[in-house]
């Protein structure tokens, strides 16, 4: 634990922050916070240059969520990591549930997509109706797994826990790339974008 408003004395942890802080400005609080990431710099660095690439995506909820995924794993948050994850994975299915029915009134929409199981929107539609690749599903099902092994915790499991959250982001980035594209449906075409034609 770097933060230096924090001393651990064996199984206790005393946080002294408010103490040390509340009598400074907020921009001297912000500075205060930023030591801890400022200490692990290099660290930092080195995860988000390993996880760095060009997305073209739309500005959806699913989409923001990744984004804060990603950046709690350059922090360092990696149970944090899992469970945004296994939610965007959670959310993402439900919207891809949600723009494939054939039902005009949203709130219909929504109470038949909050009242699913997320396994069965998965598996028994979005996989067998063919709007996603088994690649997808398997990614899909196997964040869900992994968050689960955090949220619900077996103590007879070998859990390796950055290795899990990189695992969760990788497979995660692969599903919102292809499918919040905006290469769906738009085209590059001399330096606009374009809506495809159907």
């Amino acid at each position: 634990m770097g933060n230096s408003n924090k001393t651990i004395i064996n199984d206790l942890i005393m946080d002294l922050t408010f103490n040390n802080i509340s009598h400074l400005t907020d921009t001297e609080a912000a500075e205060e916070f930023f030591k801890d990431y400022k200490f692990n710099s290099t660290e930092i660095g080195y995860r988000y240059k390993k996880i760095a690439n060009s997305h073209y995506l739309f500005n959806t909820k699913t989409v923001k969520l990744y984004y804060q995924a990603e950046q709690l794993f350059c922090l360092g948050l990696f149970e944090s990591v899992i469970m945004v994850c296994r939610a965007t994975a959670e959310y993402l299915s439900y919207e891809i549930f949600g723009e494939n029915l054939d039902i005009s009134d949203d709130n219909t929409k929504i109470f038949i997509t909050e009242n699913l199981d997320f396994r069965k929107v998965v598996n028994d539609y979005l996989y067998k109706n063919g709007k996603i690749f088994k690649e997808y599903k398997d990614n899909f099902n196997k964040i869900y797994s992994i968050g689960n092994n955090y949220i619900h915790p077996n103590l007879t499991k070998q859990l390796n826990l950055e290795k899990d959250a990189e695992e969760c982001l990788s497979m995660l980035r692969l599903i919102v790339n292809n499918l919040k594209t905006i290469f769906r449906k738009y085209d590059f075409i001399g330096g606009r974008w374009v809506l495809k034609k159907k």
